[in-house]
């Protein structure tokens, strides 16, 4: 029982150091505002050369004859546990379209809670500003907090839509673009996603440990250190990939319910 003590203790040790590892990340209190925009719908596209049967008037006047009527759903939250409040706002947030794009309409499609009083509106709707910014608002976002908000514009279909502002030790939201793969399925699906990935670190892990144990009856079969160094390689992987899956950023699900309700994203 002795000679298997050293791996015990391996196993133990890194065992420890992964909880330790998740039980900081839950304790750190941040705020982490993130926005994703989705998939863009093409309502009627004026980059080809027939003109379309179908003609859009905005204010009485024709649009798409010469640019595209594009739709999409711009979701803004915070994933973080610090909440966030208007007194935490150094520059105001907003949506921003960029190039000669121009706003035609916009329409708040869900929020996750009433409470936080969630809104996007133009209160200048004929000025210039209202054209290409959509002011974002609210009482309070807690983790998981926000709104999906749905935009038809006028212009190229890869015009840029970003998220503006500045919030307090957060800076600017960020694009949700490294979890965008998740983002893209059911919300169940991160749940078998982590449970995959804890299955394939667990098999990979207990491989380890019969190939350190047989080397100990076969010393000819492989070296203890390079064993040890498995272990340790599959282990870390394992919790890299089980905090991305399982414990990284995704979407609230209640936003996620706006995709019935007529959003163009996805």
């Amino acid at each position: 029982m002795r000679q298997y003590l050293p791996y015990i203790s391996l196993v133990v040790g890194l065992t420890g150091l992964s909880l330790g590892i998740y039980y900081h990340s839950q304790a750190v209190k941040v705020r982490e505002p993130l926005y994703y925009v989705g998939n863009r719908a093409t309502i009627v596209d004026g980059s080809v050369s027939t003109p379309s049967p179908i003609k859009v008037l905005y204010n009485g006047k024709p649009v798409g004859e010469s640019e595209s009527v594009i739709a999409t759903t711009v979701y803004f939250w915070n994933t973080g546990k610090q909440p966030i409040k208007p007194d935490d706002l150094l520059e105001p947030i907003s949506i921003q379209l960029g190039g000669s794009s121009e706003i035609l309409e916009t329409r708040l499609l869900r929020v996750t809670r009433d409470v936080t009083e969630f809104a996007s509106s133009n209160k200048q709707e004929n000025s210039e500003s209202a054209k290409h910014v959509v002011p974002i608002s609210f009482r309070i976002l807690e983790q998981n907090d926000g709104g999906a908000i749905q935009i038809i514009y006028a212009g190229k279909a890869d015009a840029p839509i970003t998220v503006a502002g500045t919030i307090v030790e957060a800076g600017s939201p960020k694009q949700f673009e490294t979890y965008k793969a998740i983002a893209e399925h059911p919300p169940n699906a991160r749940k078998i996603f982590s449970v995959v990935a804890v299955s394939m670190g667990l098999s990979l892990l207990v491989g380890a440990l019969l190939a350190v144990l047989m080397s100990t009856q076969r010393p000819g079969w492989s070296s203890l250190k390079y064993a040890a160094l498995f272990v340790v390689v599959n282990f870390v992987g394992m919790l890299i990939v089980v905090h991305y899956l399982s414990f990284g950023p995704t979407i609230p699900p209640a936003l996620l319910q706006s995709l019935g309700g007529g959003s163009s994203s996805f």
